[in-house]
């Protein structure tokens, strides 16, 4: 089934999100892990200060437009599958979450036409 323009510019971003993480430093992991609990966009691991090795869950909302807030797109509903997808990718990989420091985000990927480079915005999501 051929992608929609949504899902191509979805996944285009996902893959400049991915560039801009490993620029960051991050290990990617995985892409795109899909359980019956929810999906992750990009999973990987990175160096923080003072925790260590830190694994992260990474969000990522592409905007062809800046009036267009694509924070906002990651609400409640959307957070819990994605913590309950999380869960799942620590069991499935038997990652001990009592010595593991783990991190939620999200990266934002902002465009004005496939001429200009993206922009990013990259921020922790807080976890209650």
């Amino acid at each position: 089934m051929p992608q929609t323009p949504k899902q191509k510019l979805g996944a285009w971003g996902e893959e400049q999100a991915v560039q801009f993480l490993r620029k960051e430093g991050v290990e990617i992991a995985e892409r795109n892990f899909r359980v019956k609990q929810g999906e992750i966009d990009i999973i990987g691991w990175r160096d923080l200060l003072p925790y260590g090795r830190t694994l992260c869950f990474v969000e990522v909302k592409t905007r062809s437009n800046h009036l267009e807030s694509a924070e906002r797109a990651t609400g409640k509903e959307k957070l819990d599958r994605l913590f309950r997808a999380a869960r799942a990718y620590c069991l499935f990989h038997d990652v001990n979450t009592d010595q593991t420091p783990i991190r939620f985000e999200q990266v934002s990927v902002y465009v004005n036409g496939r001429e200009e480079p993206p922009t990013f915005r990259h921020f922790v999501i807080p976890v209650d």
